[in-house]
């Protein structure tokens, strides 16, 4: 196969994308077909099979560094199904060719230290995502998936792409002040309360107090930058430097303050229109 003619590589790219359409998109053609034509066919109702886009492009990866004679193939068919299966190798990236584990793959070897390690770290993977994922994925969830229309103003800044903290009135400093400080003293002016300071930034236990709104975010800066920068070759596995090309914004704030303040106002708009 490795000589072979390119037709047998394309027959078997072919192949592969059948299945994943043939699982995948029926369904959804069938739906488009219907709703252009007015038709009422019915789809085969086939299970997707889990993983099924990772194992066609896993393949399709492995058929290419074969074909260009990148490395041999893999006569053991068990050992083929290790490297298409190898599901959790996600983490490092959407694909990982067979030319870069192909040695490991065909000598291996099992150390019991190894085999104790690699399950201690499973358990705190485990643990990691059941105690800390599944919980930040909730918290997440409310502001991605949720109903746009109950976000909060603090919830609904945090959506803001680059904006990592948002604060009210002194927001962090108060942490830093007495009670007699951070307290905002009511007085009456021109025959109407009003307040001397207002520390808390016209919030009182959640609820406006009447002054005026004083929200702060935090904003991250721009990662596309002139300078030179360490990164990793993915493909040597090596130490690399990474040099960003073209015009990039030196500074979001600009753009951010604007975005802050539409995003603000809206949040209190919707909130009025709701009572």
């Amino acid at each position: 196969f490795r000589s072979g003619p390119r037709l047998a590589l394309w027959g078997a790219v072919a192949l592969d994308l059948s299945l994943l359409v043939l699982f995948k998109y029926t369904g959804f053609l069938y739906q488009n077909i219907n709703a252009l034509f007015g038709t009422s066919f019915t789809g085969p109702g086939l299970v997707l099979p889990i993983g099924i886009s990772f194992y066609t492009f896993q393949i399709i990866s492995y058929l290419a560094d074969v074909y260009r004679g990148e490395v041999e193939a893999q006569p053991s068919f068990v050992k083929f199904l290790m490297y298409v299966t190898m599901y959790h190798q996600l983490v490092a990236g959407p694909i990982v060719r067979y030319q870069w584990i192909a040695r490991e793959i065909d000598h291996r070897r099992v150390d019991p230290v190894e085999v104790w390690n690699g399950l201690c770290r499973f358990c705190v993977g485990l643990c990691k995502k059941v105690v800390v994922a599944n919980a930040a994925g909730k918290l997440a969830a409310q502001y991605l998936d949720g109903d746009l229309g109950r976000l909060t103003t603090a919830g609904a800044l945090f959506g803001i792409p680059g904006v990592r903290g948002v604060s009210f009135g002194t927001g962090f400093t108060a942490a830093g002040m007495r009670g007699s400080e951070h307290n905002d003293p009511f007085v009456m002016a021109d025959g109407r309360v009003s307040a001397m300071t207002n520390h808390a930034g016209g919030v009182l236990g959640g609820i406006t107090s009447g002054l005026p709104l004083v929200v702060n975010i935090a904003v991250k800066p721009t990662a596309s930058i002139a300078r030179e920068q360490n990164t990793v070759d993915l493909q040597t596995r090596t130490d690399a430097t990474l040099v960003i090309h073209g015009r990039h914004d030196p500074c979001i704030v600009p753009r951010a303050v604007p975005v802050a303040e539409a995003v603000t106002a809206l949040t209190v708009l919707d909130m009025l229109l709701e009572e």
